[in-house]
C-alpha cells in the first residue's frame, strides 16, 4: 500500500497523462521526476516534480497529519519565434488548468488540489531555438496517520 504522499502524487501524474490534444497541436511529453531533455519535442515537455510536503498540521486523538504539499510542474516549449513559444505555453497551461478543475480531489486521493500561478522564464542558447519554461506550483492537500 502506498503512502498518502505517493498516492496523491501518482494520482496527479495519472491525471496529467490523460491530457488530450483538445486545443493543443499535439500532446506534450509528460514525465515524473525526470531531468529536462536536451532536445524538447515540438509538442513540449511537462515534468511533475514531487516537491515539498512542508510541515504538517497535527491533530491528536487519533493522530492525523494534514499536509499542504507543493508539487511543481515544469513545462518547457521550444520554438524559433517567441510568439509561437508564448502561444504554445499558454495552450498547455490552459489545458492543464481545465484538466485539474474537472476533479478537485483526484478521485479521492487528496482533499483538494489547486494549481498556483505559473512562473515563466525564457532560455536562449546560441545557435539553438529559444525555450520557454514555466514552473507551476500545484497545491495538494491531504491527511495521513503517518508523517512518512
Amino acid at each position: 500500500m502506498s503512502s498518502a504522499r505517493e498516492t496523491a502524487l501518482e494520482a496527479l501524474y495519472q491525471k496529467l497523462l490523460t491530457l488530450t490534444t483538445d486545443g493543443l497541436s499535439a500532446v506534450p511529453d509528460i514525465r515524473r521526476n525526470e531531468e529536462s531533455p536536451v532536445s524538447t519535442k515540438a509538442a513540449g515537455f511537462v515534468n511533475l516534480q514531487d516537491g515539498d510536503p512542508g510541515e504538517p498540521e497535527i491533530s491528536l486523538s487519533p493522530i492525523r497529519y494534514r499536509y499542504e504539499h507543493i508539487a511543481v510542474l515544469t513545462i518547457t516549449v521550444r520554438g524559433v519565434a517567441s510568439a509561437d513559444r508564448d502561444s504554445q505555453m499558454d495552450n498547455i497551461l490552459q489545458a492543464i488548468g481545465e484538466l485539474l478543475s474537472d476533479d478537485k480531489t483526484l478521485g479521492g486521493a487528496v482533499d483538494w488540489i489547486e494549481p498556483q500561478a505559473p512562473e515563466a522564464d525564457v532560455i536562449q542558447l546560441d545557435g539553438a531555438p529559444g525555450e520557454k519554461t514555466c514552473n507551476v506550483p500545484i497545491l495538494l492537500i491531504y491527511e495521513t496517520d503517518s508523517p512518512i
